[in-house]
């Protein structure tokens, strides 16, 4: 078993607004999901065989530079378009979750950006991303982790892409969905977005996103042995003298 340290803890103290009771509630939800979503927990290891190929198929890399209101900016490309459109649309969420526990140890963000570009995906990936894959993206990204989407900007999407935001739109507060946005061309990051964060790749003055991802891999390989344990991160849910309110997560009871 391994306890989060207190690098983790100060993290999802400052995430939850210094609330106790909250970060409490988010620690125990910390043990309990690796438990209880299993599907997807058992398989994300970032030095199994099948991330490390998603990892060669696209850039999904935070930003080194934070926005003027202190938010991380998240970056997704697909590289390899072929190898992409047969991979499993859980590994996706599984690298989500790696980025978001290396944020814990190391990053102190108020909110989340996502530049999502499309340009790459096929209709044959978007058939396999089911509405409850979507559903547990988005909550385990805003429940486990507390992290605030201050926006999406999505670049190159198709009709079939818009189709699957439409389906986002049933799990989403109105007030998240609003700040979704579509942009046209390049240009609308230029408008939205400091110059120093957008990578160079964009036309910005950041760091390239070769680079970023370069940054990421050897983190990946310095938090090996965190990964590692927390493959043996379990709970025994029957042990508990009371019910709580992990007990369902999401609203909907889960066991697999």
């Amino acid at each position: 078993h391994c306890v989060p340290d207190e690098k983790c803890i100060q993290n999802m103290l400052i995430i939850n607004k210094f609330k106790i009771d909250k970060t409490k509630q988010k620690l125990d939800m910390y043990y309990t999901i690796r438990t209880q979503m299993a599907h997807i927990f058992d398989f994300s290891n970032p030095n199994l065989p099948g991330m490390k190929e998603l990892m060669d198929m696209l850039y999904f890399i935070p930003l080194p530079k934070l926005t003027t209101d202190m938010s991380r900016v998240f970056f997704f490309k697909i590289r390899n378009k072929d190898a992409f459109s047969d991979s499993d649309p859980y590994n996706g969420i599984r690298h989500l979750v790696n980025l978001q526990e290396l944020r814990l140890h190391e990053d102190v963000a108020f909110g989340d950006i996502f530049v999502i570009d499309f340009a790459n995906i096929t209709m044959k990936f978007c058939l396999k991303v089911t509405p409850m894959k979507l559903f547990y993206m988005l909550k385990i990204h805003e429940r486990f982790f507390s992290s605030r989407l201050r926006g999406s900007y999505i670049l190159n999407a198709a009709p079939f892409v818009k189709r699957l935001f439409a389906i986002m739109k049933m799990f989403m507060k109105p007030k998240l969905f609003s700040r979704i946005k579509f942009c046209k061309d390049v240009s609308c990051l230029h408008e939205l977005l400091p110059q120093d964060v957008i990578p160079k790749d964009y036309g910005g003055q950041g760091r390239s996103l070769h680079e970023s991802h370069e940054v990421l891999m050897e983190k990946f390989v310095e938090y090996r042995e965190r990964f590692d344990r927390l493959d043996q991160l379990r709970v025994d849910e029957t042990l508990r003298p009371v019910q709580t309110q992990n007990r369902k997560i999401f609203g909907v009871s889960v066991g697999f």
